[in-house]
């Protein structure tokens, strides 16, 4: 039970570091694209 919640909690850090990535990915390319072009590319639904 031990090893389980261990990995479950391993799976739930590598998913938030993912997703922090990814957004702030995300961020970059809107703050350049809206500086050099007045226009954002990526919406907040996408």
């Amino acid at each position: 039970v031990v090893r389980w919640g261990r990995s479950v909690y391993a799976n739930i850090q590598k998913f938030i570091q993912f997703q922090l990535t990814v957004n702030v990915a995300a961020l970059i390319i809107n703050v350049v694209a809206s500086i050099s072009a007045g226009d954002v590319p990526l919406k907040a639904v996408q």
